[in-house]
């Protein structure tokens, strides 16, 4: 964070700007967010290094005001903002405030803000001899509004056919390791950009499924050379440091943009309508690379013994869970609700278990333990009532009434409330998740017709728009 900053802020220091905000009266708005933004993240690294929560109680004042200041000088903010390098920068460290804080929909409104800033002052297309920092500054904001739309479920602000600005490919040959992995992390972003817009967009979704498929099948296979592109960088990266701190670091990020790939990767495998006559929703491709980011985060927590640093749990949470849609949760969820398959039931649960310590650190991962811990308990119950394929009808309907009663009391619409006559068919599957009374023989047209992907993906930006809420509607 500081070692970025430090070169954003170009001939200045960050003890400039202090002294000039705390001891005069002519500094700007965009300077007094920079600061505090800056102080905010200092003390919250603090916190996570300390080893006793009674060390450092000044950290922790520090921390509280500077995300007071923070977020009023934000909130401060008029509709139309005089583009400068200064306000750029603010509104791309706004940007990282907000999804520090796991404020996905204020990230949005700040990375728009930000791009059009920066298009205003043509760091889109900065010559290649033009102020690495503007370029820097420029990509930053590329990475954080790209993968925030598919957080927010909506096309990329950024075309990147407008950009003119020096390829990511010039941080590759930048003085240190970093600018290499910098380069991959940019590429991913784009990717991402691109998985809303030709899988989950409304003209995506009324494509074919071969067109889908192909799609799918095309964004994967990037992914993976992508992924192996930073693999290799990141070793070349912590060859090249003798420091072990710097190693730690190195260690952490590969493990947790394994972590977002996987989940990347499930949500692009959604989209791939099932085999012809497959018995399940979701193809193998996709329940494996769920099974694998959920195994993966686990390996992470244990790895870097998180739930005995909170704090730290919290900040991987906010920037590696919450970041980007964790679809594998709910892919397992929907394969659970299928099949009653014990292992993935188990899955679940130590999800849950292993983000619970960062609960009294974030309302917001609070409340997504506590959305999550609902879906555990319905797959729970499907799977201890194990009921066989002949299942009295009436049976039927009273399970389903039940479930979409739970999930009602969250606020998600459900087509099927206790007490209906509908079909028992519909439901929350119909909504979104999946359902156990798939036909085996359904064709591939009967699912290129049918909206279950869209209801899908509509059920799962609910789930996540419950998280951005400010209170859960029970």
């Amino acid at each position: 964070m500081f070692l970025g900053l430090s070169f954003l802020l170009k001939a200045r220091s960050l003890s400039d700007l202090c002294l000039k905000i705390y001891f005069t009266s002519d500094y700007s708005d965009a300077e007094f967010i920079i600061v505090n933004a800056a102080l905010h993240f200092l003390a919250s690294e603090t916190d996570i290094r300390r080893t006793s929560y009674d060390e450092n109680a000044e950290s922790d004042s520090l921390s509280s005001m500077c995300q007071r200041n923070l977020e009023i000088a934000l909130s401060k903010l008029t509709l139309y903002i005089q583009p400068s390098y200064d306000m750029t920068l603010a509104l791309t460290l706004g940007v990282s405030y907000a999804v520090h804080v796991s404020n996905a929909s204020l990230a949005g409104v700040l990375a728009n803000s930000a791009y059009q800033s920066s298009y205003s002052l043509g760091l889109h297309k900065q010559p290649p001899d033009g102020p690495k920092q503007e370029q820097f500054l420029f990509w930053m904001i590329y990475f954080l509004e790209k993968t925030l739309s598919i957080r927010l479920g909506r096309s990329s602000i950024i075309l990147d056919h407008d950009i003119e600005s020096p390829s990511a490919e010039s941080f590759r040959t930048g003085d240190s390791q970093f600018s290499a992995y910098a380069y991959h992390t940019v590429q991913v972003a784009g990717l991402a950009g691109r998985i809303y817009e030709q899988l989950y967009s409304p003209k995506a979704l009324s494509a074919s499924g071969e067109t889908r498929t192909h799609q799918a099948l095309e964004l994967s296979q990037e992914l993976h050379g992508y992924h192996a592109q930073a693999r290799n960088a990141n070793q070349l990266w912590a060859e090249s440091t003798s420091n072990i701190h710097e190693k730690a670091q190195i260690e952490f990020a590969t493990a947790s943009d394994e972590v977002m790939r996987l989940s990347m990767l499930t949500l692009i495998y959604r989209a791939m309508p099932p085999a012809s006559g497959s018995r399940t929703t979701f193809g193998p491709e996709c329940i494996t690379s769920a099974r694998c980011a959920l195994e993966s985060h686990q390996a992470v927590v244990r790895a870097f013994g998180m739930q005995e640093s909170p704090l730290l749990l919290s900040a991987y949470v906010n920037w590696t869970i919450l970041f980007t849609p964790f679809t594998p949760f709910t892919i397992i969820f929907c394969h659970c609700i299928e099949t009653r398959d014990k292992e993935d039931l188990s899955q679940m649960h130590s999800f849950l278990k292993s983000i619970e310590s960062a609960c009294p650190h974030s309302s917001t991962i609070t409340k997504h333990h506590h959305l999550f811990s609902v879906f555990y308990n319905v797959a729970l119950r499907y799977y201890e009532l194990g009921f066989p394929s002949s299942t009295m009808e009436e049976e039927r309907i009273q399970l389903r009434s039940d479930v979409d009663a739970q999930l009602a009391a969250l606020g998600l619409q459900t087509h099927m409330m206790p007490g209906s006559e509908q079909d028992p068919r519909q439901g929350i599957f119909e909504q979104g998740a999946s359902d156990t009374a798939v036909d085996p023989h359904r064709d591939e047209g009967d699912w290129e017709q049918d909206p279950w992907l869209a209801r899908w993906f509509s059920f799962n930006q609910q789930m996540m728009g419950l998280v951005d809420g400010k209170d859960l509607p029970f």
